[in-house]
């Protein structure tokens, strides 16, 4: 007996689906959950809504210098306020320890001083109309929580912006 074409498409659209939703998945599979402090920019674009892009203090470059863009760098983090994770220093190799919180990051130019480094956390979609609103938490307590697995790819999970909002209104 004969598989028509169509049972096939759609066989292989969803091992596509399945996939992409094993590789989701896995991400969020063990690590850590941490918060760490941002510094958000640019709340508004006209053809994808309302949206934050952060930075973090760990998204400028600061070590020895490296003529390759794109490449891997680990920022290795560590809580010293005991409330968030900051930078404690940037490694090219990553960390041995499976205790050591770090991420992975890809550094967008060449390894100087002040190269930006992206970690796929810097956007954070926000309902209609708050993106203004978290203008007002520039500098405060605002936090983000984000998921780190264990190969230092992290997930922005959430913010503590409704909490903050609800202490305000008391």
């Amino acid at each position: 007996m004969k598989i028509p074409k169509s049972v096939w498409i759609i066989l292989i659209w969803a091992l596509i689906l399945g996939g992409f939703l094993f590789y989701q998945q896995k991400r969020l599979t063990g690590g850590h959950d941490i918060w760490v402090k941002p510094q958000p920019v640019d709340p508004r674009d006209m053809f994808r809504g309302d949206y934050v892009i952060f930075t973090y203090d760990f998204s400028r470059y600061h070590g020895i210098n490296d003529s390759q863009p794109g490449r891997e760098v680990y920022a290795i983090l560590s809580n010293q306020n005991k409330q968030y994770f900051e930078l404690s220093y940037f490694s090219h190799e990553k960390p041995a320890d499976i205790n050591t919180i770090f991420l992975k990051g890809k550094a967008l130019e060449e390894l100087i001083d002040g190269a930006d480094i992206t970690y796929n956390i810097e956007s954070y979609f926000v309902p209609e109309g708050e993106g203004k609103a978290y203008e007002n938490y520039i500098g405060s307590d605002l936090l983000v929580k984000i998921h780190i697995n264990p190969d230092g790819e992290a997930t922005l999970i959430k913010t503590n912006f409704d909490e903050l909002k609800k202490r305000r209104e008391k």
